[in-house]
């Protein structure tokens, strides 16, 4: 069930099929609170990966019961804020992201932490880009160019070359 999160760091999609048929079936099984979150997280990254709203939803009311819990190496605080993205719902997902970034720094998620910042760092541009009346966008754009900082520097320091290529992608989209 973790091909979601692999598929998602490397951009390919050719797994999401198999992903989503193991995690419906562990739904299916009612296995377990753990294993239930498992499937969760692979189906709401799934719906992520796919951009689809409806799953969005029904996989965040799902996930919103367990903020603050590591599955596959990856937060569900993130994957909820992954969510809310995907659904539209910019503010929200910087909260949760807000909620990641405390989770990851705390339990020392490294990695995760990597991940979030540059997840972040999106949900911060698209919302500037949009200009959300909650915040300035000059604000949301010099937090964004933190973050993506942030990750690049966790991802030289840990070899996280997809993370890596991801970041210095958008700086140069922001350079140009």
């Amino acid at each position: 069930m973790g091909l979601p999160v692999v598929a998602r760091m490397a951009g390919n999609d050719e797994w999401l099929t198999v992903a989503e048929t193991r995690a419906n079936g562990v739904l299916a099984a009612a296995v377990g609170h753990y294993s239930n979150a498992m499937a969760r997280v692979s189906l709401a990254l799934i719906g992520v990966q796919r951009g689809d709203v409806a799953a969005a939803e029904e996989h965040y009311a799902a996930l919103a019961l367990v903020p603050s819990l590591m599955v596959f190496y990856v937060s569900t605080d993130r994957v909820l804020g992954l969510l809310c993205q995907t659904m539209g719902n910019l503010d929200q997902a910087v909260d949760h992201f807000e909620d990641a970034l405390a989770f990851n720094r705390r339990a020392g998620y490294r990695p995760d932490l990597a991940w979030t910042c540059c997840d972040y760092a999106d949900v911060l541009l698209q919302r500037a880009s949009t200009g959300s009346a909650r915040t300035e966008s000059e604000t949301d754009w010099r937090k964004a160019m933190s973050l993506l900082d942030e990750a690049l520097a966790i991802a030289n320091e840990l070899g996280m070359r997809p993370l890596i290529e991801r970041v210095l992608s958008r700086r140069e989209i922001l350079n140009a």
